[in-house]
């Protein structure tokens, strides 16, 4: 199970658009990636996003987008370049960039999510 939140998410959209590796992980869950139109020069190092990008949706057998619906790095309405791979979307209501500086500490659903076989969005 690959876990990755923000920049790893788009480290994720690169290796899966490069490599030759199909389907060797079971399970992504990407957790709040920043917008590709984000004006912040250390994040637009890792942009544009692979023109293949459409092929994320086959990195792994299962893969789940997690997103905040206040994320100060990707508002939904840039969220919907994401949502529109076909990955199964859960945004939770203002959470933040979902890391440590808003607020959040120890994840149970997360772990019960690496845990499980199962990718529930709403497990």
């Amino acid at each position: 199970t690959i876990v990755a939140h923000s920049l790893a998410c788009i480290l994720w959209f690169h290796y899966v658009a490069t490599s030759t590796l199909v389907r060797k992980v079971k399970r992504a869950i990407l957790v709040s990636p920043p917008s590709p139109f984000i004006e912040f020069p250390p994040v637009q190092t890792f942009f544009p996003l692979p023109d293949n990008i459409d092929e994320v949706v086959n990195g792994a057998s299962k893969s789940l987008l997690i997103h905040s619906s206040t994320d100060p790095f990707c508002s939904l309405a840039d969220a919907t370049h994401y949502m529109s791979l076909g990955i199964p979307c859960v945004v939770l209501p203002h959470v933040g960039h979902i890391n440590v500086e808003s607020g959040h500490g120890p994840w149970a659903w997360m772990l019960e999510l690496c845990l499980n076989e199962q990718l529930e969005p709403h497990g």
